[in-house]
């Protein structure tokens, strides 16, 4: 395995590309009792917009498909992976986002008899027609859960408002058609194409001798299964948004909420786009942080009641902000924000405010890497973007420049923007 050393921040990373093509990495992190293992394929919700071939015919990816088909894949013929893990000591659990999908294990002990049952795991489908016809049930449950959730229904409704095609305007979980037309032979063609060796990152972090492991793995490879390359996402997004403003219903709402969200254009997946996403995320952070200067003064004035939501979302061509809040009055809030994201004024941020910033995000960033559980979720949070190694975060930081932060300002100050407002009348 190849050894790189952060001396910055006293941190070792080892990586292999096996044989399968499967890459590996080691978060070396000597002295820690618990140790974590994630496998990662590059297969999430936005691959819904990609064709495969089922049964000689190319058919549309069902959407919900890498939901659905993360559920099934703990499926060991008859067994339920996750018994295996609990009868070693082990938690467990998977998730799926827009570009991935995510199994991992945390243990104390018995780590490499868990590493067998992840890899296993991902060896072979073994879902029986049957099986995926009972998950269904429980999907549609899950989905149902979703309708009544205030805050996915004001997201999906100002998502559906702002993109016309992105397949962020769907639910990562499908519909419910999708889900009830689900068949095994979809499932299958999908595991076959996209939980290839090829297509798979393992990553590793505890205390974990780099040789042991890597001999392990090398003598229980995942078996290649020939597919083609897979090429990477390109979306057709129109510029403009779908809707200026629109309402949502939900019978348990007692006031208002609101989504009020800003368009960029997409950026490739390129050092501009960590630059601007981080230049984002400390202009939004001095404004409106626990102790942001806009935060006391919005309280005190009454404009918002409690602290402004935000959330920076930066994928496959997709690049915009979304602000949230619980308010009567949804006008004054967005006439606030109009106010602070004027054109015609200058940035509300300084050199000073901007190494202040950065400094707290140092803090919490060295501070993830004393819990091997917060490391390791962040690292793999990372993959599969143009950044790809948390660990260059500080460096990639103290690159901001104030410059940087104007840019992202204008950037907001020019976005289209959509209102949805979430009532229960």
């Amino acid at each position: 395995m190849k050894r790189k050393v952060y001396k910055n921040i006293d941190e070792t990373v080892y990586t292999v590309t096996l044989k399968n093509k499967m890459k590996v990495y080691l978060l070396y992190k000597p002295g820690f009792v618990e140790k974590h293992a994630y496998v990662i394929t590059k297969f999430g919700h936005f691959d819904s917009v990609r064709k495969i071939n089922v049964n000689g015919k190319k058919i549309p990816i069902p959407w919900g498909t890498a939901h659905f088909l993360e559920h099934r894949m703990f499926s060991l013929g008859d067994i339920d992976a996750s018994d295996l893990f609990a009868n070693l000591g082990a938690n467990c659990n998977a998730y799926t986002t827009y570009e991935k999908t995510t199994y991992f294990f945390s243990t104390q002990k018995n780590f490499y008899e868990c590493l067998s049952i992840l890899l296993k795991m991902m060896s072979s489908f073994t879902s029986t027609p049957e099986q995926i016809e009972n998950e269904k049930s429980i999907i549609l449950q899950e989905a149902s859960m979703y309708d009544e959730d205030p805050n996915h229904v004001l997201n999906s409704a100002i998502l559906k408002q702002a993109y016309h095609n992105h397949p962020i305007n769907v639910d990562v979980i499908g519909t419910k058609e999708t889900i009830k037309n689900m068949s095994y032979d979809v499932l299958k063609a999908v595991y076959d194409t996209f939980y290839d060796p090829s297509n798979l990152t393992l990553v590793v972090c505890g205390d974990i001798d780099p040789n042991e492991l890597e001999n392990y793995l090398n003598e229980n490879l995942l078996e290649n299964k020939k597919v083609s390359k897979i090429t990477p996402l390109k979306i057709d997004e129109p510029s403009d948004i779908v809707d200026e403003e629109g309402v949502a219903k939900l019978p348990t709402i007692e006031v208002p909420r609101f989504a009020y969200l800003y368009k960029f254009d997409g950026l490739k997946l390129s050092d501009e786009k960590d630059k601007l996403y981080f230049s984002y995320y400390f202009l939004l952070e001095h404004l409106f942080a626990s102790s942001g200067v806009l935060s006391e003064k919005w309280l005190n004035e009454g404009i918002i009641t409690s602290l402004m939501d935000y959330s920076i979302i930066s994928n496959i061509d997709l690049d915009c902000l979304i602000f949230y809040n619980i308010s009567d009055d949804v006008d004054q809030i967005v006439k606030s924000l109009n106010d602070v994201f004027d054109i015609n004024k200058k940035v509300p941020m300084t050199q000073d405010d901007l190494d202040k910033i950065r400094k707290t995000h140092y803090g919490q960033t060295i501070r993830a890497y004393e819990s091997v559980g917060g490391l390791c979720s962040y690292f793999v949070y990372d993959l599969y973007s143009s950044f790809n190694d948390f660990f260059a975060e500080v460096e990639e930081v103290s690159k901001i420049t104030l410059e940087d932060i104007e840019k992202a300002y204008y950037n907001i100050c020019k976005a289209r923007t959509t209102l949805a407002v979430l009532r229960g009348d």
